[in-house]
């Protein structure tokens, strides 16, 4: 809620869509947590090691998209090209940490926050054209 306020207070006309945006930080935040709660599950696993991958890809994942979520933030520093190349990055590695956490069984949290990722950028990158 807060980060729509944000965007709806700065001057001027903003493309793509505020609400747009909005929407994606925050589904991009809520992946982070949900990929750094599921790393940090897997480490308390006692076959860890087993794990690395599914940890590197989840830690990755969060690490994109905030990332990803903080240049958002910031609509009047807006590279188009640059965006649309992070958003793209962001959708490949979310589809994989999905698919990481689905086969790993961590359950269905992670799985659809990383699902939801993907739909918010894909989104945006439409809008953005």
């Amino acid at each position: 809620m807060l980060i729509r306020e944000m965007l709806h207070a700065l001057p001027g006309e903003q493309r793509p869509d505020r609400a747009v945006i909005a929407e994606a930080v925050r589904t991009l935040f809520d992946c982070a947590q949900a990929c750094t709660a599921c790393a940090d599950a897997s480490l308390s696993e006692e076959r860890m090691t087993s794990l690395r991958t599914s940890i590197r890809t989840s830690l990755d994942c969060a690490d994109l998209c905030e990332a990803t979520a903080r240049m958002l933030s910031q609509p009047g520093a807006y590279d188009d090209d640059l965006i649309r190349a992070q958003l793209r990055a962001c959708v490949e590695l979310c589809i994989r940490s999905a698919g990481e956490c689905d086969l790993r069984g961590r359950g269905p949290i992670c799985v659809e926050a990383c699902r939801s990722g993907v739909e918010s950028c894909l989104t945006l990158l439409v809008e953005l054209g």
